[in-house]
């Protein structure tokens, strides 16, 4: 019987998480495959760091229009919140994942590939929902509706937080990998 989060565990539509992401993400094939392990990597972070890209992007044309009509407490608000998406774009883009070598590396157990394709995928829709949450911040700044606007930055921490959150879990798989080729190689010499 599989377990729950495993790639074989059927959804209502008949595909498993790593269909639904290659159907999402042209190009991605999961971890199994060496030759493509890093390939998708690579993939999934440019996905994710291009969300997160647009919400920022938002975030500041939106703290632009409430510089603009004067809301001092908004603009300040908005503002230590583009810093953390900045923060955050930067940390994924510079963790070590994707690393040339690393997942050739390595041979990848089925545990381990189940795991990486569910905090993909977990972390694609979250960098999703990021920039979904992004551009209504925008049109909401847009309107003028400074009220509504302290709700969607709460989701968009919330949003934050637990993308951190999956980026630490997904470099603890990352850092157990590491160790196995470091103790390959050792192994080889």
């Amino acid at each position: 019987m599989p377990t729950v989060g495993s790639l074989r565990d059927d959804t209502s539509e008949g595909q498993s998480k790593l269909e639904r992401l290659a159907a999402r993400i042209p190009g991605y094939k999961g971890y199994m495959d060496r030759r493509t392990g890093s390939e998708s990597d690579k993939i999934v972070r440019s996905k994710i760091l291009h969300s997160l890209g647009v919400a920022t992007r938002s975030a500041s044309m939106a703290l632009s229009r409430a510089i603009e009509i004067p809301a001092p407490d908004k603009s300040e608000v908005i503002g230590k919140l583009i810093f953390r998406l900045n923060y955050i774009y930067s940390s994924l883009s510079a963790h070590p994942i994707g690393q040339a070598g690393l997942l050739e590396a390595t041979k990848i157990g089925e545990d381990e590939a189940d795991r990486l394709v569910s905090q993909d995928f977990a972390m694609v829709d979250m960098a999703e929902e990021i920039e979904t949450k992004g551009k209504e911040l925008l049109e909401l700044a847009m309107r003028g509706d400074y009220d509504s606007i302290a709700k969607v930055i709460e989701e968009l921490q919330a949003i934050m937080s637990r993308i951190e959150g999956a980026a630490s879990s997904r470099e603890e798989v990352l850092d157990g990998m590491r160790g196995r080729a470091r103790q390959w190689t050792a192994t080889e010499k």
